[in-house]
């Protein structure tokens, strides 16, 4: 993307391209008046003066959720012709570079503990907010320049049919035009969402959503930070397939086989019939998480549960045994030297 085609750069300087995605570009710039670097997410739209339904959700969650401490903030929005450029907090990187960059050796144990407890903060602020992420990985899950914990990336977020959100009440974003309201952001028949097999970034991929369920809830999300907190305990991706197929060999590998007995209901979802996996026992999962402590795995297996029913909230998971045992969650001090020492 030419520079001269990025909105703001009358206030702001362009530096350096650091991330993109599907749909946008992030690019490291520096405001000209406060000198504060700050990161750019670019996005093209299709037609002047109307955002795409993915720059819409994601400023509508960035507005309900403003002042959230584990949430990355909206600092401004600049817009021209057929570009929009939201305008975030800089953070320094994602976990998934910093995990990359550690070669699979776990995250330090405390260090660990902080960055699950803020990221189910986010969540729950989230959650409360009405919405669900649809995308909780740890590509989104972005570390400050202070060591804190921010999630990000609300793209996919939606508004849970029927919930109650923080974000109604708001308005047009900067005059720019584009639907506001849950019935013009509608994904399909009334109550349903888009099908799962379209959502998430698999190896944290919810079983609903890979059965392509429509239905699915907030229990999405807590998937997501079981696979999660898994990875940073013992260094490499609890669930890597490389396919939906595999991913779900993979969880039965492990958990033991998904059955209508564990799980009423899963028989309904729209891809259960295409799928036939031989009959597996579940393992200990402890022995997938090694040296970690029974506290942490209790955690996990109960965030892990294929019935989402039985998953915990984001608000439950905070008041783990885990979190008030020892070592205590790091300060973000502690994060902020790995990230260096890792990233130099």
């Amino acid at each position: 993307m030419f520079e001269d085609l990025i909105p703001g750069t009358d206030r702001y300087d362009v530096e350096e391209e650091v991330g993109h995605g599907t749909f946008s570009e992030v690019h490291r710039a520096r405001d000209k008046q406060s000198g504060a670097v700050v990161a750019l997410k670019v996005s093209y739209l299709q037609q002047e003066g109307v955002l795409p339904r993915h720059v819409q959700r994601e400023l509508r969650v960035l507005r309900a959720l403003a002042g959230q401490p584990a949430i990355v903030q909206l600092l401004d929005v600049q817009q021209q012709e057929f570009a929009v450029a939201l305008v975030l907090e800089h953070c320094l990187a994602d976990l998934r570079v910093l995990l990359s960059a550690l070669r699979g050796a776990p995250l330090d144990a405390a260090v660990a503990k902080a960055v699950a407890q803020q990221l189910l903060q986010g969540l729950a602020a989230l959650h409360a907010a009405g919405y669900v992420h649809r995308d909780v990985a740890p590509s989104n899950v972005l570390i400050s320049p202070t060591g804190a914990i921010k999630l990000g990336d609300f793209g996919q977020a939606r508004r849970l049919p029927g919930a109650a959100s923080a974000a109604a009440a708001a308005g047009a974003a900067n005059g720019i035009a584009g639907p506001h309201s849950d019935e013009e952001d509608s994904e399909g028949p009334p109550g349903s969402l888009t099908p799962g097999a379209c959502l998430c970034t698999r190896w944290y991929k919810a079983p609903e959503l890979l059965f392509n369920s429509r239905t699915y809830t907030r229990a999405v999300d807590l998937w997501g930070v079981g696979c999660i907190i898994a990875e940073l305990l013992a260094g490499k991706a609890l669930f890597a397939g490389s396919s939906d197929i595999s991913q779900l060999a993979a969880m039965s590998d492990l958990l033991g086989s998904i059955s209508e007995e564990r799980w009423p209901g899963v028989r309904d979802l729209p891809d259960w019939g295409k799928l036939i996996f031989e009959q597996e026992p579940p393992k200990d999962l402890a022995t997938a998480l090694p040296g970690t402590p029974p506290e942490a795995v209790q955690l996990v297996g109960a965030l892990l549960q294929y019935n989402p029913e039985h998953r915990l909230t984001a608000q439950q998971a905070l008041a783990s045994e885990w979190f008030r045992s020892e070592p205590l969650p790091a300060g973000p001090e502690a994060l902020l030297a790995i990230a260096r020492e890792a990233l130099d």
